[in-house]
Parts: C-alpha cells; sequence; structure tokens
C-alpha cells in the first residue's frame, strides 16, 4: 500500500466516525438532564439543611403534590402484583369502636385495629397525638390513629381490615378526614 492509499484509507474510515448533529443534540440533551438532577439535589439537600426537622418537605411531599391521589392510583393497579406479607393476621373483619368523648374511642379489647384497607402515609409524635399515624384508605378516608403504643407497621405498608396497628392504654384518638374535610366516624364507616 502507498502513502495516497493509505491516506485515502484513514480519510474513509474518520468519515465513517465523524460527527453530526445527531451526535451533538444527543450530548446535548444528556447534560441537560445530568444539570437537571444536579439543580434538583441541591434543592432538596439546601431544604433538608435549612428545615432540620423536615417539616417543610414533609409538607410539600405530602400534602402540596398530593402524594394521596397518587398512592390511591398505585395501589389500585399494583397492589394485585405486590407480594403481601403472609404473616399478617387480622383479628377481625368486623371492627367496632365505641365513643368516648371528642375525637377519643375505645374498644373491647387495647387493640388498635385497621378500620379500612389503605397505606401508611405517615407516622409521627407530637405532644397532643403522642405517637400517631396516618392511613390513607382505598376509599379516600384519611385516618390518623393517635396515642397508639407499639406500632408494628411502617411508612407506606398496605395494611387491611381488621390488621393489629399497635396498642393503646386506656382510649386511643381517631380522626377522620375526607377531600381535607374532617369526617365523623358514622360518615367514615359508611365510605370505608
Amino acid at each position: 500500500m502507498n502513502e495516497v492509499d493509505e491516506i485515502r484509507y484513514r480519510m474513509a474510515k474518520r468519515k465513517s466516525h465523524a460527527l453530526n448533529d445527531r451526535h451533538f443534540f444527543k450530548f446535548y440533551h444528556f447534560v441537560i438532564r445530568i444539570m437537571v438532577a444536579i439543580v434538583v439535589g441541591i434543592s432538596v439537600f439546601t431544604l433538608a439543611t435549612l428545615y432540620p426537622d423536615h417539616t417543610l418537605l414533609k409538607k410539600v411531599i405530602l400534602e402540596d403534590i398530593q402524594m394521596d391521589t397518587a398512592f390511591q392510583v398505585i395501589e389500585h393497579y399494583f397492589e394485585p402484583f405486590f407480594d403481601q406479607d403472609k404473616d399478617t393476621l387480622a383479628v377481625s373483619q368486623e371492627v367496632n369502636y365505641e365513643w368516648v368523648e371528642k375525637n377519643e374511642y375505645k374498644n373491647n379489647t387495647n387493640q388498635v385495629i385497621s378500620l379500612g384497607e389503605g397505606t401508611v402515609i405517615y407516622l409521627g409524635n407530637q405532644d397532643l397525638l403522642d405517637d400517631f399515624m396516618i392511613i390513607q384508605s382505598i376509599s379516600g378516608v384519611k385516618i390518623t390513629y393517635a396515642k397508639v403504643q407499639d406500632i408494628p407497621v411502617s411508612l407506606y405498608d398496605y395494611v387491611h381490615t381488621g390488621d393489629i396497628l399497635g396498642t393503646y392504654s386506656n382510649k386511643m384518638m381517631m380522626i377522620f378526614e375526607y377531600d381535607g374535610k374532617e369526617i365523623s366516624y358514622e360518615e367514615a364507616i359508611k365510605m370505608l
């Protein structure tokens, strides 16, 4: 092979690997995605640093983005595919609570029993409520179980009607919400 043939060979090889607009646009869009991910990450870490108790993040994620609706859709379509824990044991399908006063209830045991099926969307502790959990039921009713001890469930666990959610001493609190408004025990039972 002479020098001219070698040069032609290298030129042909270079033409087959030439960069074109398609390569540039793929690289450009990749870099933009990386930059957006970095900005979102920095924003989340900044908010987490500014608000160490994560109240603002919880408000944005759990209230402003309407995660409840997203969880309902996911549960409705994908719940049959989730591997349900076979160790959960339902106490009873018929759950009855007796009203004591205000939002306080008790039943014939000291166990907090789930009134309906749904997902645990919040676990927390406050002065007024002590340890509490919020369950978003599949019917759209949010049930807050408060003054609960020995909570065996974790965040985003799926619970069934009759599952044990913990225990209580003398009485417990339950708060029912539907569509952002507080409703009564009787209204909630009809909807569940």
